[in-house]
C-alpha cells in the first residue's frame, strides 16, 4: 500500500495497534512513571537560534518582555530603531514560512510515524484514532514547520509516546517565531522629517 492509500485510510478509520509490541504494559498504565523526563531544548538556545536567522537589525531593534518566570510574554519593536524596508521584508517572508499551518493529514502522518518510534498503553484501534484525531486537530492549530520539528525530534528525547501537554510544551518553545511576526508585522518605523 503507498503512503497516500494510508493516509486517505487514517482519516476515515483508525489504525491497528500491534498488541506484540506493547508486552510489559498494563491497559491502565500509561508508563509515564517508568522513564525520566528527557531534556528539552532550552528557551534562550532556542531563541538564539531564531534571532540569529533574521536580519540584524531586526534582532537589534527587537525588544522581549518576560513575564515573572521568565518565560516569553511579547515581544515588540523599538519604534526609535531604523528596519530597513529589505530587511523587514526578508524577517516577514522567513516567519511567515515557518508560521503556516500543517494539514490535517500531515499532522496524522507525522504522528503514525511518531507511534512507530515510541511506546505507548495498550490501545484499541478506536482509542487509537481518537488519539491521533484529537492530537491533528489541535496541533492543525500552529505552525506546520514547528509542529513536525517537535513531532520528529520527539523519539530522540523520549521512548513513550507524548501527551497533547508535552507537545504544546515544546510547541510553544519553538513558537517565538510567530510571536516576532506578529511584531514585526506591526512595526511602525520612526517618523521623518
Amino acid at each position: 500500500m503507498t503512503s497516500n492509500g494510508l493516509l486517505s485510510n487514517l482519516e476515515t478509520a483508525p489504525l491497528p495497534t500491534p498488541e506484540s509490541t506493547e508486552i510489559g504494559i498494563g491497559r491502565s498504565s500509561t508508563g509515564s512513571d517508568r522513564h525520566t523526563p528527557a531534556p528539552r531544548l532550552k528557551p534562550a538556545k532556542r531563541a538564539k537560534e531564531i534571532r540569529e536567522s533574521l536580519p540584524s537589525s531586526v534582532t537589534q531593534a527587537m525588544v522581549m518582555e518576560l513575564s515573572q518566570d521568565y518565560s516569553l510574554r511579547r515581544i515588540s519593536f523599538n519604534p526609535k530603531m531604523e528596519i530597513p524596508a529589505v530587511d523587514r521584508a526578508n524577517a516577514i517572508a522567513y516567519l511567515g514560512a515557518v508560521c503556516q499551518p500543517a494539514g490535517r493529514l500531515e499532522i496524522l502522518e507525522w504522528l503514525a510515524e511518531l507511534k512507530l518510534l515510541t511506546r505507548t498503553r495498550t490501545m484499541t484501534d478506536r482509542e487509537l484514532g481518537l488519539t491521533f484525531a484529537s492530537l491533528a486537530d489541535r496541533l492543525a492549530d500552529y505552525p506546520g514547520e514547528i509542529v513536525r520539528t517537535v513531532l520528529k525530534r520527539w523519539p530522540e528525547n523520549s521512548q513513550w509516546f507524548p501527551t497533547l501537554n508535552e507537545l504544546i510544551e515544546d510547541i510553544t518553545v519553538h513558537n517565538e517565531r510567530c510571536l516576532i511576526l506578529a511584531a514585526i508585522s506591526d512595526y511602525q518605523p520612526k517618523e521623518q522629517n
